[in-house]
């Protein structure tokens, strides 16, 4: 019997370090999946604005900082953005749909606060050394929408022209994506 006893708390006394061992080596692996994911999160992070800064950069050789509008070749568009502030903006006809867009999401970019300390100046002279991320697929984090009626504004590649809810004129509202929200994709395809 004190044989018996012996064995079985040995082998309860294995199983406990087993036990503690796996769990030990579970909460590492939990940690470093942590950590990689952290660091991925920084580098997606430090890889969208590195983005912006260069889309911002792009939209302005573009001329779309003070473009004036002119009869038949711009698209005079109202944004509400996602803080509520409410903005107008011209868009070339012949612009992709896709770069207003972009232009939404580099907004405070091409026209910051004075109180942000970057000035226009500063600004340009930091364009020239801005560099597309390589690898980088930019995803937008928001939808534009037409409010009546609905309409969910592509991103694609289609020209402002040809959207009839913003030529020649219109107005749109900036929606965040929630996580799990598919609207974005289901939305309306109008090739007038």
């Amino acid at each position: 019997m004190q044989e018996e006893a012996y064995t079985n708390s040995l082998a309860a006394d294995r199983a406990k370090q087993e036990s503690e061992r796996l769990a030990t080596e579970n909460s590492a692996r939990l940690a470093r999946e942590r950590e990689e994911k952290l660091v991925q999160q920084q580098h997606k992070a430090e890889n969208r604005e590195a983005w912006r800064q260069w889309k911002a950069a792009d939209l302005r050789k573009k001329g779309l900082v003070g473009l004036r509008s002119e009869i038949g070749k711009t698209a005079r568009v109202g944004v509400r953005l996602l803080g509520g502030e409410r903005i107008v903006q011209m868009f070339p006809g012949e612009l992709a749909l896709g770069e207003v867009y972009s232009f939404v999401e580099c907004y405070d970019l091409l026209f910051p606060q004075r109180d942000e300390g970057m000035t226009l100046r500063n600004s340009q002279e930091a364009e020239e050394e801005i560099v597309k991320p390589q690898g980088y697929e930019h995803e937008f984090e928001f939808r534009l929408v037409v409010p009546y009626p609905r309409k969910v504004i592509d991103s694609g590649s289609r020209a402002v022209k040809n959207e009839s809810a913003l030529w020649p004129s219109g107005s749109i509202v900036v929606e965040e994506i929630e996580e799990g929200d598919s609207e974005g994709d289901e939305s309306e395809s109008d090739d007038e």
